[in-house]
């Protein structure tokens, strides 16, 4: 399965799901996902059939994962649920390096394009240690920084500045800046308050601030918005809302996915295990992974681990 690069959110991207030819694939290789099948410690027989739903849901992940690590993950499962967790897992919003460097380069088109005044400085968001002063080391959004500035080049024909938050205290509080608080998802929204509000005494009143993200779900914009902060990125919703906006070909019902997601969650997380839940952080209910990490508002049962989860089972992700 493949999603269409046109649709502008993954709701409109699963309409355009269609099964490929894996063999005209450019990355195909038959010997190798059958030398793969054969040496998998599998727990059940592949049929032919199979084995080709394997690879297209491979091919649909821009065949950044193995036979093996798909047929390993699905022996988490118990046989009769494998065939619908492999369903499930081909409608994963998959970012590819590339996907990331053009969702970023779309948003900051977008906001380079609406700002009429004043110098746009790029801040990476940290986490705040919640209870003590301080913040944590760097995170996903300095690697998304990254992606900013090679995109500001083409965008502004210059790069754009990238500051930590100490650097806003030198800056001129009389001249004009936009201040652009970057990170690969916001989910929940909260992370990036946090940092907000621990920021925002340095931030002079006449300047503006505004939040750019690869991804980004309601309830986070929602947040923003309330703080008068627009919200740049590619908008994503849970995968159960996006199945059922679609209309799918598929037939399955959304709440099909979503029972098999708790069914097995449950088995990783309690419902008193903090904010991790069985549908991801305060059941965010994500499908989303990037090509260097999961973002813990995917379901757990994509990136949980033995180490991971709550109940010490083993999972393999």
């Amino acid at each position: 399965m493949l999603i269409s690069k046109k649709s502008s959110n993954f709701a409109a991207a699963i309409k355009d799901i269609t099964y490929l030819d894996v063999s005209k694939c450019r990355f195909y290789n038959p010997k190798s996902s059958y030398k793969s099948f054969c040496t998998s410690k599998i727990e059940m027989e592949y049929t032919p059939e199979k084995i080709t739903k394997i690879e297209n849901v491979i091919a649909h992940l821009y065949n950044r994962i193995s036979f093996d690590n798909v047929v390993t993950w699905l022996n988490n499962f118990a046989e009769e649920d494998r065939d619908l967790a492999l369903r499930l897992l081909g409608y994963m919003n998959f970012f590819t390096s590339d996907r990331i460097y053009q969702s970023i380069y779309n948003a900051l088109d977008k906001l380079h394009k609406e700002t009429q005044e004043g110098k746009i400085k790029i801040i990476s968001i940290r986490k705040i240690k919640k209870g003590s002063e301080g913040i944590t080391g760097w995170q996903s959004g300095h690697l998304i920084a990254y992606y900013a500035r090679k995109a500001s080049e083409a965008v502004c024909k210059t790069k754009i500045k990238v500051i930590r938050e100490e650097d806003l205290k030198r800056l001129h509080k009389t001249k004009k800046y936009k201040i652009v608080l970057i990170d690969d998802i916001f989910g929940t929204g909260e992370t990036f308050l946090d940092f907000y509000d621990y920021i925002k005494e340095s931030i002079a009143p006449n300047w503006e601030i505004a939040a750019l993200a690869v991804a980004y779900m309601p309830l986070a914009e929602k947040k923003m918005r309330r703080r008068h902060i627009k919200v740049y990125g590619e908008p994503i919703i849970s995968i159960f809302q996006a199945i059922r906006e679609a209309g799918m070909k598929d037939s399955t019902n959304e709440s099909i996915y979503k029972k098999l997601s708790i069914k097995y969650g449950k088995k990783l997380y309690k419902a008193k295990d903090g904010n991790i839940k069985t549908l991801g952080y305060k059941n965010s209910q994500a499908l989303i992974v990037f090509e260097y990490g999961v973002p813990n508002n995917t379901l757990p049962i994509i990136w949980s681990s033995k180490k991971e989860n709550k109940k010490g089972i083993d999972w393999f992700p």
